[in-house]
C-alpha cells in the first residue's frame, strides 16, 4: 500500500503548494553601520503579511498587489522569510572585511529531520500492519504478511526515505540527480524481489493517469502480486484469499477511510478542526485518509520535493565591487550579487553568503607606497589583526605607523617579531609577514 499513500500525499502536496505561492525580492544595501533591507512581496496573504508587519511595521508602499517593507539592521537579520542571518564586520587600520550569510525556510538540524522521518515512517508501517490485520482476520497467510510488513518493508521504506533525503541534501539544484536516484531505487527494489525486469513495463503503465479507478486498480493488482510473492506464492499461482480485498479499489478506499477514522491522528485532527469550525456540518469534515496520510507521509517523503509552485526568492546585495567569496552571481553592470532560490529548497534550507574586503587605500599608500592587501589577503590580515590582544595590537600598530615605503620596507617586515617571539619561533607574526612579503613579490 505504500504506493497508494505516496500517490495521495503527492496530490495533496501539489494542491497545497500551488495555492500559496509567494514571490519575495530582497534587496540589501550595506554601509558602515549595518544594512538597509528592502523586501518586496506579492501573493503573500494572511499570516505572512501580518508577520512582516510585526518586523517592519506597515508596508512602505502597496502597488499592483506588491507590498514593500523596509528597515535597517546592524547584525542579526530578521526572520522575515523564516530563517536566520548575520551581518558581521571586522576592522583594522589597513582595511575592513564584511560578511553576510542567511538561510531561508527549513531547518538546519539534519539529525532531527532524519529522526522525524524515521519516527513517522514507523508509525505509518504500524498503521498499515493494523489495517491488514483487520482485513485478513486470521487468514493462514496473515502472520507471513505481517512479518514482511514489519521487517522487510519497514527497512526498505526507511532506505527509500534516506535516498530521497540525501539526494536533496547533496544536489546543487532541487531537481539535480533525481534521475540517478530513480535508477538506484529501481535497482534496489528489484534486487530485493519487489519486481523483475519483465514487470517494469507493466508497472510504468500502471503509473499512467487514467479515468476513474483504473489506475488505482492496476496499482492494487501490483501490490497484491508483490505481497503474494513476498510470502512465498509464485507468480503463476492464484492470489491467496486473504489478499483478495486488494482487488477492489473502491472497497480499499472505503476500508482505509473507515480504518483511518479510528486512529489517534484522526481523532486529534478532528477535535482541532471542530474547535476551529464549530458551526460547520459533519459533511464538511476532512476525509480521514487525507488527514492521516497528509500528516504521516508528507514529512517522510515529500520534504524537499519540489511539487506544484514553490515560493520564489530573489536576493540582491548592492556592493561597490565583486566580493571575493560568494555562492551568488555577480552582476557587474548592476553592481549586485544575485541569488535565486526556490522555497522550500530541500532538506537543506536555501542559503546565501558573500564576503568582501575594503582596503584603506590612504593608510596603505602612506605605509607601503601602494595598496598591498586586497580581497582575500586583506580579509586574512584583518581577521588576524582582530584576533590580537591589546598589547599585541599596540606593538603591531607601532610597527605599521613607523613604516615608510622609502625605508627598507622588506627588511623591516622580515625582522619584525612580537616581544614573546624569537628568530626561530614566530608563529604570530608569520601570518602578516607572509601576506605582506607575498604582496611585495607580486608587484
Amino acid at each position: 500500500m505504500s504506493r497508494i499513500y505516496l500517490l495521495a500525499a503527492a496530490i495533496c502536496s501539489f494542491l497545497l503548494a500551488g495555492c500559496h505561492q509567494s514571490v519575495y525580492v530582497l534587496e540589501l544595501t550595506p554601509d558602515d553601520a549595518g544594512v538597509h533591507r528592502k523586501l518586496t512581496v506579492w501573493r503573500a496573504t494572511g499570516p505572512k503579511s501580518e508577520h512582516l508587519q510585526q518586523i517592519y511595521g506597515a508596508a512602505k508602499s502597496i502597488e499592483n498587489g506588491k507590498h514593500v517593507f523596509e528597515g535597517r539592521f546592524s547584525q542579526t537579520m530578521p526572520a522575515d522569510i523564516s530563517g536566520y542571518g548575520r551581518w558581521v564586520r571586522y576592522e583594522s587600520p589597513l582595511g575592513n572585511v564584511t560578511g553576510y550569510s542567511e538561510r531561508f525556510r527549513g531547518s538546519d538540524d539534519l539529525q532531527q529531520q532524519l529522526a522525524d522521518r524515521q519516527v513517522a515512517l514507523d508509525r505509518l508501517v504500524d498503521l498499515t500492519i493494523a489495517w491488514f490485520r483487520s482485513e485478513m482476520k486470521g487468514d493462514p497467510h496473515q502472520d507471513r504478511v505481517e512479518q514482511f510488513l514489519d521487517e522487510e518493508l519497514r527497512r526498505d521504506l526507511k532506505n527509500l526515505a534516506i535516498y530521497v533525503w540525501m539526494q536533496g541534501v547533496v544536489a546543487d539544484e532541487p531537481d539535480a540527480g533525481a534521475e540517478e536516484v530513480a535508477f538506484r531505487l529501481l535497482q534496489y527494489f528489484e534486487q530485493r524481489g519487489y519486481w523483475g525486469p519483465t514487470d517494469l513495463p507493466r508497472l510504468l503503465n500502471a503509473m499512467v493517469p487514467a479515468e476513474g479507478n483504473t489506475q488505482e486498480q492496476w496499482l492494487l493488482r501490483e501490490v497484491q502480486r508483490t505481497l503474494a510473492r513476498k510470502i512465498g506464492i509464485p507468480d503463476d499461482q492464484p492470489i491467496p484469499q486473504g489478499l483478495a480485498f486488494l482487488g477492489d479499489a473502491k472497497y480499499v478506499e472505503r476500508s482505509l477511510e473507515a480504518f483511518c477514522r479510528q486512529t489517534d491522528e484522526y481523532r486529534q485532527a478532528y477535535e482541532r478542526w471542530r474547535q476551529e469550525h464549530p458551526d460547520k456540518p459533519e459533511s464538511d469534515v476532512p476525509e480521514a485518509m487525507n488527514v492521516v496520510v497528509g500528516e504521516l507521509v508528507v514529512p517522510i517523503y515529500m520534504q524537499g520535493w519540489q511539487l506544484g509552485f514553490p515560493d520564489h526568492l530573489e536576493v540582491r546585495l548592492n556592493l561597490a565591487k565583486e566580493p571575493y567569496q560568494t555562492n551568488g552571481r555577480w552582476d557587474a553592470e548592476a553592481h549586485q550579487v544575485i541569488w535565486e532560490h526556490r522555497l522550500p529548497a530541500g532538506p537543506l534550507p536555501a542559503f546565501s553568503y558573500a564576503v568582501w574586503s575594503e582596503p584603506d587605500t590612504a593608510a596603505q599608500q602612506a605605509r607601503f607606497g601602494r595598496t598591498l592587501l586586497t580581497d582575500a589577503k586583506l580579509a586574512r590580515y584583518v581577521m588576524w589583526y582582530c584576533g590580537l590582544d591589546d598589547e599585541e595590537k599596540q606593538a603591531w600598530d607601532a610597527f605599521i605607523q613607523a613604516s615608510d615605503a622609502e625605508l627598507q620596507l622588506r627588511a623591516r617586515i622580515e625582522l619584525f617579531r612580537f616581544p614573546q617571539e624569537d628568530e626561530d619561533s614566530a608563529p604570530l607574526s608569520d601570518i602578516p609577514r607572509s601576506l605582506l612579503l607575498a604582496a611585495l613579490d607580486a608587484d
